[in-house]
């Protein structure tokens, strides 16, 4: 094997060959090592890696990275029908034109996608509410 016959493409191939062979040569070399240890009595020290497992760490002003970060909560839940209350008295004010889900969440301070969770779901098993457009609609007695 002549080196001045060999194109770069093969250099760089004999390059990634050699560097695989050094490491593992040191991986034979730890490995040996290793044994030796225990066929002199005493357990080789292993380093432990670092768990990232558990809760975040403290920030600073004492809050936890989590809290930090999540969305503002309010304090409780809306008891039981509560939407359901607010969106009929709502529809009922607004009269024959009616109500948006937006117009309604607004009023409601509820999120609109909650809203129209609501008008999917428990909504469409109310006989009195009638979709009259688009994300509109009326109370009808």
């Amino acid at each position: 094997m002549d080196i001045r016959e060999l194109t770069s493409h093969q250099i760089k191939e004999i390059t990634k060959l050699l560097e695989k062979k050094e490491s593992l040569a040191s991986e034979i070399e730890e490995i040996d090592r290793k044994l030796a240890a225990y066929e002199q009595g005493r357990a080789p020290t292993v380093a432990k890696k670092a768990s990232r497992k558990g809760r975040p760490r403290a920030i600073a002003s004492g809050e936890t990275a989590a809290k930090k970060a999540g969305p503002k909560r309010s304090a409780k839940r809306a008891r039981r029908g509560q939407m359901k209350e607010g969106i009929l008295r709502e529809l009922e004010k607004a009269g024959k034109q009616g109500l948006t889900v937006k117009e309604l969440a607004s009023r409601l301070n509820a999120n609109v996608t909650n809203v129209h969770a609501w008008f999917f779901t428990t909504g469409k098993k109310e006989k009195s509410i009638k979709k009259i457009g688009t994300g509109k609609y009326q109370l009808v007695k």
